[in-house]
């Protein structure tokens, strides 16, 4: 039968005076949270919802104890332990459990007991209060960066990937096709015209994209991850951020593509209005993991993460005001790409990647940078980091890459010195196979100021780049200067810094040609446009 509302109560009561503070009480769909100054204490409600099912005791039992078990991956302190609910409704009282016994005689039900972290801790607040900035962002990117390398592998034989996952996202839109079907005088023309396009494109991606998606869990990127990985789901805690909440209730919803896991965090963010922040992440998770290759999905877990949300503010009796945006991301990812390349240029300690980091946030662009595929591509044990030889191997796995994203429809910046023409040119070559608009970004300053700050960067480490002032030396004596046909192409950055003016010019000039506005996936969704 589980707990009644009177239980809860008289539970609060025990709570305050155990722990000497007041206690707060929160209700969802599925369970009750009991939030005192020290705790939060979690119990399921006897409720069977179609996608989970919590109506037997020794259920909640089992998903209190899966729910530690899987958030102990993440956060191994923040989870205390389970504690046995004993008493009557008018006196019950908690008890901490071995987790590795059964519920003995006597015991109501099983209460997960967690640390609680200070109020405005969650990373929504945070973005709320303005307090998500660029530091933040990127330690949001390598805490799930971190998960996903300590996820389990699913692997291809098991129940779980794909076509599975294709299940769940044909599942979503048919039930999205009954909502059209149903009475819903407030979806208007428009917003069913949306619906219908995004069921005929959802289904032809699904075809496109299956090959991709077996390929991708061959190769262990499927895993055992969050599931329902938002800015709710994640706080500041000790210090560190940290994922919690993980979907416990149903392991098929969390063996997924890393890409569709990192795609609901992307798409919170968005629709919060965050999306620099998104691009940010998306960019050093690229970095860290180097699964570029992802990003081939990404536009089609995007859509599926978005589409699942607006279902669900649909369904609200009261509704959310966030549905537009949701669409907005949908629309989004339905829209013809943006595919273009920009290409720095300038020596060691003009402020290449400070530049490039402006245009990935202001253009949702991908960026390869040299500094960092240097260490991925093979190096011969006899040849310096820097040699030409070497030096031709990294310019040329760039381009193979860049080639790539393009085909996938992105904007690719490339940050690289770009002082050998041939090197451009094979670039520029690039360009016009792919038939996408180029535009350099030339960044610059006084040879002393570029030297000091070279000295700079290597006193303080934690930098990809290992160029010292003999490498800027060696790139000095053999820059070719750029010739006519490019200088007419080259954006300005003194030390790497883009004027707004020259930012909006670049996003202009990578847009293409087509009717239908908002191609930047992660920009337009933010307004919901």
């Amino acid at each position: 039968m589980g707990v009644t509302s009177t239980t809860i109560d008289a539970l609060a009561a025990w709570l305050q005076a155990r722990e000497g503070g007041p206690v707060q009480v929160v209700q969802t769909h599925i369970s009750w949270l009991l939030l005192t100054p020290l705790h939060a204490y979690k119990l399921r409600k006897p409720v069977n919802l179609g996608f989970l099912d919590f109506e037997g005791a020794e259920r909640r039992w089992e998903d209190g104890l899966a729910e530690l078990r899987l958030n102990r991956r993440f956060a191994p302190r923040l989870y205390v332990g389970l504690c046995a609910l004993t008493g009557t409704d008018t006196a019950p009282a908690l008890e901490p459990w071995p987790e590795d016994e059964p519920a003995g005689p006597g015991v109501r039900e099983g209460v997960v007991c967690m640390r609680r972290f200070p109020p405005g801790a969650r990373l929504d607040e945070l973005w709320q209060a303005g307090r998500l900035d660029a530091v933040l962002a990127d330690a949001l990117a390598d805490a799930v960066v971190d998960a996903h390398e300590r996820a389990e592998v699913v692997q291809a034989t098991e129940l779980a990937g794909p076509h599975e996952m294709l299940a769940f996202v044909a599942e979503n839109l048919q039930q999205v096709e009954q909502l059209m079907g149903a009475s819903k005088p407030s979806i208007g023309a428009d917003e069913r015209e949306l619906l219908r396009r995004y069921g005929e494109w959802s289904r032809a991606e699904e075809v496109r994209l299956l090959p991709v998606m077996q390929a991708r869990q061959q190769v262990g990127r499927v895993r055992d991850g969050h599931g329902d990985l938002h800015l709710e789901n994640l706080c500041v805690f000790e210090g560190r951020v940290t994922l919690f909440d993980a979907l416990e209730f149903d392991a098929r919803l969390r063996r997924i593509d890393v890409m569709n896991d990192l795609a609901f965090l992307l798409m919170d963010l968005i629709v919060r209005g965050a999306h620099r922040v998104a691009s940010r992440v998306r960019q050093r998770y690229l970095d860290r993991t180097g699964d570029f290759g992802g990003l081939a999905v990404l536009r089609y877990y995007l859509a599926y993460r978005a589409m699942v949300r607006y279902k669900i503010a649909r369904l609200m009796p009261a509704g959310d005001p966030r549905s537009a945006a949701y669409l907005g991301v949908v629309r989004a990812c339905m829209a013809p790409a943006a595919r273009g390349l920009v290409l720095m240029h300038g020596l060691s300690g003009s402020g290449k990647t400070t530049a490039s980091q402006q245009i990935v946030e202001r253009l949702d662009a991908v960026r390869l940078r040299s500094d960092v595929w240097r260490d991925r591509v093979p190096q011969s044990p006899a040849a310096p980091r820097y040699a030409p030889e070497q030096v031709d191997r990294v310019y040329e796995a760039l381009a193979q890459e860049a080639g790539r994203l393009l085909d996938a429809g992105q904007v690719v910046v490339v940050d690289a010195t770009f002082l050998r023409r041939t090197h451009r040119d094979r670039f520029r070559a690039l360009a016009g196979e792919r038939g996408v608009p180029w535009q350099w970004v030339h960044c610059h300053a006084p040879h002393e100021v570029l030297a000091e700050r070279v000295r700079q960067r290597q006193a303080l480490g934690g930098d990809a780049s290992q160029a010292d002032v003999a490498v800027l030396a060696q790139q000095v004596s053999m820059q070719d200067a750029l010739v006519a046909g490019e200088e007419g192409a080259v954006v300005s950055a003194p030390l790497g810094v883009l004027s707004a003016e020259a930012l909006a010019n670049l996003s202009a000039a990578m847009r293409p040609s087509v009717d239908q506005p908002g191609c930047n996936t992660l920009e337009a969704g933010a307004t919901g446009s």
